[in-house]
């Protein structure tokens, strides 16, 4: 496709005027909405890395208390606040979203146009601009996930050990946010058994220390030595429990499972951080001393009831791809701005489905190795909430990087519709020998 003189000198400007346009979106919306007191499960590991550099407590992953402390020390140092640095923070983010989205489509071919206007347009996704003045770790998972994503592509592409070490940092940092993301080392069976090289499985293994590296340098630093989150036990408990289906059902979260469950085995526990010490016997649902139980109770559960387990994977499957819709109260006034957001939600459980359809056209035409990139990322990103606990806003991220690759198949549709040549990504790799 070639340009003329202004249409080039007018695609120079694009990317710029996206990020400006992006920031100052992200602006108005931080100027209108409130900042929430978090949490204290997010602010622990915070709090303890500010005043004693340090992260006493294992049940958490650091990542996301590491980002925050950056955020208020960011806010203490420019004199804004916590909540100002976390506002500074969450639109460099947006930002550097959307540089790898732009990235993405560009590396498939698409005009610079659509590229940097799809990925302006994906950015103010519903979730992500809503948790721009909250505390989630939703919208730093949306950029790892797409990260890796990417830096899968690219080492695929270029085959280099610099590719390779790129690709082991996002997976460690994005490991260190949500450790179920793990899974996405994966990705690199896939490159390196797309090219069936000897070469390319040594650069997977140095991505693959480049991550473990990476995790076991900043667990050790931030705790003193190396570990992984321990709150697995808890989260298997949370789906795989008799009370869990009812959970979902009601609450599209199993969590809420935790404490009806450990009534029923005769325990009483709270969902409350700060337990007065002088109650004896009583802890916190997320205490580490009840690790052991759930382990127990979770296997108890799945050897007992394999079919009720199948179903409940079914449910969480349907919660993660279902509308986020349990904060809302039906029977209470439904306000525009109520279902204006419900609308939101219902539309951006679309995508997946948008995405498949997308996807079945796409086959008729042949897959490509993007093509199969995506979908392993999809599948190994929902896998863990197929298998542990659910929640449709886990899907958030995921839908992000969906919503680009439907631009993405969209325009290679329609540009070999018109008649014009596409190249596809990887059509300068290298074909593996016979």
């Amino acid at each position: 496709m070639t340009f003329s003189q202004p249409e080039r000198r007018s695609s120079r400007f694009i990317l710029p005027l996206a990020l400006l346009c992006n920031v100052l979106v992200d602006a108005l919306v931080i100027s209108r909405d409130k900042y929430e007191v978090p949490l204290g499960q997010f602010l622990l590991g915070s709090d303890e890395l500010l005043h004693s550099h340090r992260i006493f407590s294992t049940f958490l992953p650091v990542g996301y208390p590491i980002f925050l402390a950056m955020a208020f020390s960011v806010g203490q140092m420019l004199h804004i606040g916590q909540h100002g640095g976390l506002y500074v923070l969450n639109v460099v983010l947006s930002s550097g979203l959307l540089l790898l989205i732009r990235h993405f489509l560009r590396q498939e071919n698409v005009s610079d146009r659509v590229a940097s206007l799809s990925a302006l347009f994906i950015c103010v996704y519903p979730e992500l601009v809503h948790n721009l003045s909250k505390i989630s770790d939703t919208n730093i998972t949306a950029v790892l996930l797409f990260w890796v994503t990417v830096c899968a592509m690219t080492l695929l592409q270029k085959q280099t050990m610099i590719a390779a070490v790129w690709f082991g940092i996002a997976l460690g940092a994005a490991t260190l946010v949500r450790p179920n993301l793990i899974l996405l080392g994966a990705l690199l069976l896939v490159c390196a058994g797309s090219l069936r090289r000897l070469a390319t499985w040594k650069l997977a293994a140095v991505a693959g220390c480049t991550a473990v590296l990476l995790f076991v340098g900043a667990t050790t630093a931030v705790h003193g030595r190396p570990f992984f989150p321990q709150n697995g036990p808890y989260n298997m408990f949370a789906g795989s429990n008799p009370r869990s289906a009812n959970a979902l059902l009601t609450h599209q979260n199993a969590e809420v499972s935790i404490l009806p469950a450990l009534n029923d085995l005769g325990i009483v526990a709270v969902m409350n951080w700060n337990v007065p010490s002088e109650q004896p016997g009583i802890h916190d649902a997320r205490d580490l001393v009840y690790a052991p139980l759930y382990s127990r109770e979770t296997k108890r559960f799945i050897l007992q009831h394999p079919g009720q387990m199948a179903s409940l994977s079914v449910l969480k499957l349907w919660t993660f791809l279902a509308p986020e819709t349990n904060r809302y109260n039906f029977h209470s006034r439904m306000t525009p701005s109520v279902i204006a957001w419900l609308a939101l939600k219902c539309a951006s459980a679309l995508i997946v489905p948008l995405w498949c359809c997308l996807l079945i056209v796409q086959k008729r035409k042949g897959l490509g190795m993007a093509n199969k990139i995506v979908i392993a990322t999809t599948v190994l990103y929902t896998l863990p909430f197929v298998i542990v606990n659910s929640d449709p806003r886990f899907r958030a991220p995921l839908a992000v990087l969906l919503l680009a690759d439907c631009v993405r198949i969209a325009y290679g549709l329609l540009r070999s519709r018109g008649g014009q040549q596409t190249s596809d990504y990887f059509t300068s790799l290298p074909r593996p020998a016979a």
